[in-house]
C-alpha cells in the first residue's frame, strides 16, 4: 500500500490541483486520471514522479511507498528510526527537518 492519497489529500490537494503543481514545479505532465492510478496501485509511478511528490510533499520516499512509518526524524524520537535512516541513507542529518539523527 502506498500513501499518495494520503499525503495529498493532508494538503488539501484534489488530483486536478496536484497534476498542475506537478507540472509548473517540475515539469511533469500526469493527467489527475494517471495520478489516481498511482493512488490506487494500479499504475507504478516512476522515480522521478517519486522524487517530486517527496520533496513537494516534504517526506520520504520510503515513506510514500509505506516502508516506513515516519515522515521524518521530527515525528519519532525512537532511536531504532534514526538508525534506519542513518543506515539506509548515509545521513547525519533529516534531509526535510534538519534535526541531527
Amino acid at each position: 500500500m502506498n500513501r499518495l492519497r494520503e499525503v495529498r489529500k493532508e494538503h488539501g490537494l484534489t488530483l486536478k490541483q496536484l497534476s498542475k503543481k506537478l507540472k509548473d514545479i517540475y515539469g511533469i505532465s500526469i493527467t489527475p486520471d494517471g495520478l489516481s492510478k498511482y493512488e490506487r496501485s494500479d499504475r507504478e509511478p516512476s522515480i522521478k514522479v517519486l522524487k517530486a511528490y517527496a520533496e513537494l510533499f516534504e517526506v520520504t520516499i520510503d515513506y510514500l511507498l509505506g516502508a516506513v512509518g515516519i515522515q521524518c526524524a521530527r515525528e519519532t524520537d525512537d532511536e531504532s528510526d534514526f538508525e534506519y535512516l542513518e543506515e539506509m541513507y548515509d545521513l547525519e542529518y533529516c534531509p526535510y527537518c534538519g534535526r541531527k539523527l
